[in-house]
This record gives structure tokens, sequence and C-alpha cells, in this order.
């Protein structure tokens, strides 16, 4: 009888055992697919934020670009057509420049946050900025025929 007690005392450990270990997998299993969930969660928070921020910038660059051209517009170039001494070579010379200039005030003005996260989200930031100007110069222009 004795040995059968401690066989099934045995036996109870065992399955104590196993049963202990079993909910130890189910816990470290349970903690990683939490773990994983979150990570998950905290990159599409993450990703949410910096179309939020892409965006934002698009917007920004959109106004920035049109003030800019708008006053660069109303001073210089009005000098550049009033002068009709200027030869075409010094004509889109001096419209380079403005161009120039246009690009330069645009990123100064725009916020660093927003200028890394176009860097990041365009492939020709630049390019991008410089044909930005190009398109509000061309609405200026239909809208001044318009007019």
């Amino acid at each position: 009888m004795q040995e059968l007690q401690s066989t099934l005392n045995e036996t109870l450990i065992s399955i104590g055992i196993a049963c202990i270990t079993l909910a130890g997998a189910y816990a470290t299993f349970y903690l990683r697919r939490l773990t994983e969930k979150l990570k998950l969660e905290t990159e599409k928070i993450q990703d949410d934020r910096q179309k939020e921020l892409v965006i934002e910038a698009l917007y920004r660059l959109d106004d920035v670009a049109s003030k800019t051209v708008s006053a660069i517009e109303q001073t210089a170039a009005d000098i550049i057509r009033k002068d009709i001494s200027i030869s075409d070579g010094d004509r889109k010379e001096k419209l380079q420049e403005l161009g120039i200039r246009a690009y330069d005030q645009i990123i100064k003005t725009l916020e660093p946050e927003y200028v890394k996260a176009l860097n990041e989200s365009l492939g020709d930031f630049e390019g991008y900025v410089k044909s930005t100007i190009e398109d509000k110069v061309r609405l200026m222009k239909e809208e001044k025929h318009k007019a």
C-alpha cells in the first residue's frame, strides 16, 4: 500500500510539474503575442503620425510657396518685366535667380520637422519644391490673364 501511495504521489507531482510547465509555456506564448501586438500598434501609431506630418508639411509647403512666389513676383519680377532693355539671356538669368531666392526663402520658412518629413518621404525634395514654385508661378500667370 505504501508503494502504491508513493507511486501515486510521484505521479501527482509529475502531473503538477507538467501543469506548471504548460502554464509557464502558455504565459510565455501569451506575453510574446501581446508584445508583438503592442509593437505593431506602436508602429501603426508612428506610421500614422508620420503620415499626418507629411500631409501637414505638404500643405505648409504649398502655402509658403504661394506666399513666397507672390511676394517675389510683386517686387523683383515687376522690375524685370518693365525693363525692356534687358536681353532675353539676362532676363532668364534674373528669373533663375528669383527661383533660387524663392527656394531659399521657402526652405528657411518651413519648420525643420516638415523639411525632415518631406526629405524622408519624397524621392527628390529639392526637385519637388522647385516644381511647386514653378506651379505657383504658372497659376499666378493664369490668374493674371483671366483678370
